[in-house]
């Protein structure tokens, strides 16, 4: 992810560009991340978002990781 993307410079996304391809030529070689699944119990059927008793407060993306510091 490149944040603020409108503010790089042509070397940057040079840089950037590079970063991805070295990558992508990885990425099957990669361990997979441990995601929850909908349908496990940590997501309510009828909402698509985490049980807010699992993890109060927080809201980063992390929560949604099989193994998670509390």
């Amino acid at each position: 992810m490149i944040h603020d993307a409108d503010t790089v410079s042509p070397e940057d996304v040079d840089r950037e560009r590079e970063r991805l391809l070295d990558r992508l030529k990885r990425i099957g070689s990669e361990p997979t991340r441990p995601y929850r699944r909908l349908r496990d119990g940590d997501y309510p059927p009828d909402l698509r978002a985490l049980r807010p008793d699992l993890f109060p407060g927080r809201t980063d993306f992390g929560i949604h990781r099989k193994e998670v510091s509390r």
